[in-house]
């Protein structure tokens, strides 16, 4: 019976990769059709979707007909000037405007937003203001019924707490991110608990774990556990709201508790498997989602590894404690080589948290819960619940940051080959004698899993012995700049860290998670061109996550962005000026500034853009910054002839001067800009003269992310949309 299970596994592995691709999944009635469209679209409010600010709502929308034909799939809407009071949650909507492509950035190591909306069967996105819309009241679904149940729960939440603190307490025990600090997020992603911090399979394995403690101890029946323990997860996830996330960790833990239920884990894994079966052949691009595969290798973790994981810390434990580690240590040792390949990071202080943290989340989980409940029948009571269930996280909390504040709390590791993974597994699987291999002999497994240890080893060492060239990362960050440089000696330059406006950054959200994708573990140079917001607005976290060696930027440079990095590399890196003809050494590499002026004419700070050429050999890279014509045409008489260049200004018609071109002759050049700018980068002009002097051009709005690696025989470019196998 086993076999049929990892049949069932390789089944849906095709079934994913063949189908979830084709038109199967986007119908020819289906609304992403209508992209770069003005249409009038009608359709009903996704209430579980609907997300207010001050003046701002968001919310997704279900289509049901585009001028008049009817189409099938959701849209992302913005709605701008709302009376976030009066807005409705559920309902239908008709609104008219011009459908677009949903965009993201398109960098290693980050969010695929993309993928993430098509796995939704989101097929555009919409902004309008509140006058464009056209609302009809209509008989609320059960979903929207669930979604009224649960907005009232994190409502009697904010009225007892504080509203950070709520937040947390809600998206642990409720689901959302939404109001939830970047540092405590940061914190539980350092210490292996960042899953927690939002509804998730793992929720549904503590809960259940907690179940199953408590009857054990009780010695019910286990047949009547398995019915308690399933009534309890299916109030929880109405409670919050059955969104498509929690659904998918529902149906895992039940197939856990079906196969609990059974005597052998084989059967168990024959349920699991028919389960993921029966879920991806209803929705195949379920198959690249983080949930879904987490929930799955998660509850495949509970099946298998807790029972030797439960007989073993019972050894040193109490019952209890044994019981509840067990349930965490076992599903996150099955889930740990898909963490490393999503965050590139082993958590060395996990243990630990699970040791401490996860039981006092898990009783905060169930005494939030019984508040909740409570809270309809008394309110006190309720009230009381939920302020003991914030006092316990409070203690979690400061735990989570002191554990994510010891040195090697966490090491880096870089992206992995997908055979690291199967090492893993194999290993994993002959030290517990897992199914088929419980036959095999004690000494032939020791055997085995030292043969696979070895295997860590040789891949290690082949990194470390194989040469590396040297290569330049312009990354995506939109309408901005930021580019990564790898030397042979695996010294990290970084030039501008980009910044976007809003809630996004891009130091926490690009630049760090593509450096752990590199493995890297500190940043030798952290080089500004100058201090806007859209070459500097990263800078700041980027220095708070990873340390950085020397920080340069040209004199006098001021702004918020410049004087928070300041504030924080203060005592910890070193600070170095630009000056015109200085030349710097990274190792092998030579940074040399040709233009940094110390003032500036007019008002135009970009006149400020340090001009800087690094060298390493015979390879040669020109950074430009926001470099004014005027700028441009002071240095064109010297020798600053470069293979690359990196455009100035996001490719503005008032730089790139073709004397400027002329004089760096470049072979490639590289736009770095945002897609459909209000600005009109690249102008026309720009890509006239780039093109007229012999420079192939790459461009990050349509190409993401872009890699230049050089070789004896020159260099090559590759661009992470088209081409990222390559990285």
């Amino acid at each position: 019976m086993a076999f049929i299970f990892y049949g069932c596994i390789f089944i849906w592995g095709i079934l994913g990769g063949c189908l979830g691709w084709t038109e199967y999944v986007t119908p020819d009635n289906h609304v992403s059709h209508y992209v770069g469209q003005s249409v009038q679209l009608e359709g009903r409010i996704d209430s579980g979707s609907v997300c207010m600010r001050e003046g701002y709502v968001s919310l997704q929308i279900e289509v049901e007909r585009v001028d008049d034909t009817p189409c099938v799939g959701k849209i992302r809407l913005g709605v701008t000037q709302a009376a976030t009071a009066k807005f409705p949650t559920y309902g239908q909507l008709a609104v008219r405007g011009e459908l677009k492509a949903i965009r993201g950035l398109a960098n290693p190591g980050s969010f695929d937003t993309e993928l993430a909306a098509r796995i939704q069967d989101i097929g555009g996105r919409m902004s309008v203001e509140v006058s464009q819309l056209t609302y009809s009241a209509s008989e609320p679904t059960w979903t929207d019924k669930l979604s009224t149940i649960n907005q009232t729960a994190k409502d009697k939440v904010y009225a007892v707490m504080a509203p950070q603190d709520a937040a947390i307490l809600i998206g642990m025990v409720l689901g959302g991110y939404e109001g939830i600090d970047s540092t405590t997020v940061r914190n539980f992603s350092t210490t292996g608990l960042v899953h927690i911090l939002s509804v998730s399979g793992s929720h549904i394995a503590l809960l259940v774990g907690f179940v199953l403690s408590l009857c054990h101890m009780l010695k019910l029946p286990r047949q009547l556990t398995v019915v308690l323990a399933a009534v309890i997860i299916i109030f929880y996830t109405l409670l919050c709201g059955f969104s498509p996330p929690v659904l998918r960790s529902l149906l895992m833990g039940l197939a856990m508790l079906v196969g609990l239920s059974l005597g052998r884990s084989s059967q168990r894994g024959t349920i699991l498997g028919a389960t993921a079966f029966a879920m991806l052949c209803y929705r195949p691009l379920w198959l690249w989602d983080v949930g879904f595969q987490l929930s799955f290798l998660s509850t495949a973790g509970l099946i298998y590894l807790l029972p030797p994981c439960r007989d073993y810390l019972k050894r040193y434990l109490p019952e209890l404690l044994a019981d509840t580690l067990a349930v965490a240590v076992a599903a996150q040792a099955a889930a740990l080589p898909l963490l490393v390949h999503y965050f590139h990071q082993i958590s060395l202080s996990s243990l630990a948290a699970n040791l401490i943290v996860v039981p006092l989340v898990e009783f905060v989980l169930v005494v939030a819960l019984v508040g909740l409940v409570l809270s309809i029948l008394c309110s006190v009571l309720g009230s009381f619940c939920l302020v003991l269930a914030a006092s316990i996280l409070g203690i979690s909390l400061r735990l989570t940051d002191y554990l994510a504040a010891i040195p090697w709390a966490v090491v880096t590791v870089g992206a992995l080959p997908a055979a690291t993974a199967l090492i893993y597994y194999l290993g994993l699987w002959l030290a517990l004698g897992l199914p088929p291999m419980e036959d095999l002999s004690k000494n032939l497994r020791r055997l085995g899993v030292l043969c696979c240890c070895g295997g860590f080893a040789l891949y290690y060492a082949l990194v470390g012995l194989l040469p590396r060239p040297f290569t330049v990362y312009f990354l995506d960050v939109g309408q901005g700049d930021c580019a990564v440089v790898q030397t042979p000696e695996d010294e990290i330059i970084v030039i501008d860290t980009g910044g976007l406006r809003g809630n996004f950054n891009t130091g926490e959200r690009i630049i760090v998670p593509f450096l752990r994708y590199l493995g890297a573990k500190q940043v030798d140079v952290l080089l500004l061109s100058h201090g806007h917001h859209d070459h500097a607005g990263g800078a700041a976290r980027l220095a708070t996550m990873m340390p950085i060696t020397t920080v340069m930027l040209p004199y006098g440079e001021t702004g918020e962005d410049v004087e928070q990095l300041l504030h924080i590399v203060q005592g910890k890196s070193q600070v170095e000026y630009l000056e015109t003809g200085e030349q710097f050494s990274v190792g092998k590499c030579i940074i040399n500034v040709v233009s940094c002026p110390k003032e500036i004419v007019g008002d135009d700070s970009n006149e400020r853009s340090a001009l800087v050429q690094l060298t390493y050999g015979a390879a040669q890279v020109f950074f430009t910054g926001d470099a004014t014509a005027d700028a441009e045409l002071a240095v064109a008489g010297q020798d600053i002839g470069s293979a690359v260049l990196k455009v100035s200004h996001h490719g503005s018609k008032h730089s790139t001067v073709r004397e400027f071109v002329r004089a760096v002759q470049p072979q490639t050049a590289i736009i770095s800009v945002g897609a459909d700018n209000r600005f009109g980068h690249p102008g026309s002009s720009t890509l006239e003269t780039l093109a007229q002097e012999g420079a192939a051009i790459y461009r990050t709005d349509t190409m993401g992310a872009l890699k230049v690696t050089f070789t004896d025989a020159g260099h090559l470019v590759y661009s992470y949309r088209q081409e990222s196998d390559n990285f």
